[in-house]
């Protein structure tokens, strides 16, 4: 499997550690441990990537860099709007 790279809250590219599925389940602790310091962990199963676990703080950048987009989107729907009336 090659590794997995996401750009963090930062704009770094990093790479994302990967653990078994089953690791995962029996080593919770540490691998939220390992999610909270390096952002994100993926969760495979039979070696291909089913999960990623995210750590708060890249969850709350994911989460308001959409709110944001939304926000400009309705902006921009609201000016068509105001120049067609």
């Amino acid at each position: 499997m090659s590794p997995l790279t996401f750009r963090n809250s930062q704009g770094a590219l990093v790479d994302i550690p990967a653990v078994a599925a089953t690791q995962a389940k029996n080593e919770f602790g540490a691998i939220l441990d390992k999610a909270t310091h390096t952002g994100a962990v993926a969760i495979t199963r039979h070696g291909t990537p089913k999960a990623v676990l995210l750590s708060y703080e890249e969850f709350q950048s994911l989460v308001q860099a959409r709110a944001l987009t939304l926000d400009c989107l309705g902006a921009q729907f609201d000016d068509l709007l105001d120049r067609m009336q």
